[in-house]
């Protein structure tokens, strides 16, 4: 039920798989299955939860280690000192905003004028 719970919330938009909480919550479901089969084994099923378990292992640590990169960054940005994913994050936001612009422009929706800073 936790896994089935975090992927919906994944799907709803309120838990990125990016964040700490969905792997997670991944490794604790796939541990309980892993504890069900230790009483009653089931082999193929044991594989499939000691995969989902690693894999989750992977994902919790490169989601942690992401934090602490999101903190160093923060500290970075906090001295004036912009980091390539700062560029990067800004350049997809724009680029998805003159996208969306466009499509509007396409259905008739808005002016195909451009604000001046998109120049």
């Amino acid at each position: 039920m936790i896994v089935l719970l975090a992927y919906f919330a994944n799907q709803y938009g309120r838990l990125p798989s990016e964040h700490w909480l969905f792997p997670f919550a991944n490794l604790v479901g796939a541990v309980l299955i892993l504890i069900s089969l230790a009483i009653q084994p089931n082999t193929p099923s044991l594989l499939l939860e000691a995969a989902w378990a690693l894999i989750s292992i992977y994902g919790l640590a490169k989601s942690l280690s992401g934090l602490k990169k999101m903190t160093m960054a923060e500290e970075h940005s906090t001295a004036g000192v912009e980091t390539r994913e700062d560029t990067d994050q800004k350049s997809d936001a724009l680029t998805s905003a003159i996208e969306l612009k466009d499509f509007a422009v396409r259905r008739g929706l808005a002016s195909a004028v451009r604000p001046s800073f998109l120049w």
